[in-house]
């Protein structure tokens, strides 16, 4: 009889354990399930990625792509790398899209059919022909009369109003030349004596310049 309840104990114990085992792999197999729908749920984004090559199969380097989600009115945009493979990230899922791709020398290619999957890559690649040749432009620059060769640096101009109207004293060309920066002023005797040779001259042209 003593034989006969220590076996059913171990009966019930491994039973116990059975049942906890199972138990954790129903937990388990619940865990792994409700994770990948949270995963699923907060991925809301796409990816359009693609290739650009012209008419000859080499890769365009530089194209512009721009996308524009049409029902928001979205914008995205990249350009190729130097093999002509483009990536734009984190797109709003669905569509329709429109695609366009443009690069210089090349006529525009256009795509308004693009709708992209839930949290996948869509791959759009596209070929380039060439476009119209590019005019020559002609540029032509005429010679201003106020530009003076022989003269390298700022200078100030006073008109024949200004200078009636600016009060001096010893009648000096340095009355006026304190308008310019550039000026500098000397007290010598034979520079005043130029001065005022200067200022009569300037006084019947009514006109002078500062440099």
């Amino acid at each position: 009889m003593k034989s006969l309840n220590t076996w059913d104990c171990r009966s019930i114990f491994a039973g116990s354990q059975q049942l906890n085992f199972d138990m954790k792999k129903i937990y388990f197999l619940f865990l792994m399930v409700f994770s990948s729908f949270a995963l699923n749920a907060q991925v809301t984004n796409s990816t359009l990625s693609g290739k650009v090559t012209d008419s000859e199969g080499l890769e365009v380097i530089g194209a512009t792509i721009q996308a524009t989600h049409i029902p928001t009115g979205s914008l995205y945009g990249t350009t190729t790398n130097e093999n002509g493979v483009f990536s734009i990230p984190n797109m709003r899922s669905g569509g329709p899209y429109k695609v366009e791709i443009t690069y210089v020398g090349f006529q525009d290619v256009t795509d308004e059919t693009v709708y992209l999957p839930l949290g996948s890559e869509f791959i759009l690649n596209k070929t380039m022909n060439a476009g119209v040749a590019l005019d020559e432009v002609e540029v032509v620059g005429t010679k201003s009369s106020i530009i003076n060769s022989n003269r390298t640096g700022a200078s100030t101009n006073l008109s024949s109003a200004q200078i009636n109207s600016l009060p001096t004293i010893s009648r000096s060309i340095t009355d006026f030349t304190r308008m310019s920066p550039q000026a500098q002023g000397g007290s010598d005797l034979l520079e005043e004596m130029v001065d005022t040779i200067i200022f009569r001259l300037m006084v019947q042209t009514s006109t002078i310049t500062l440099v």
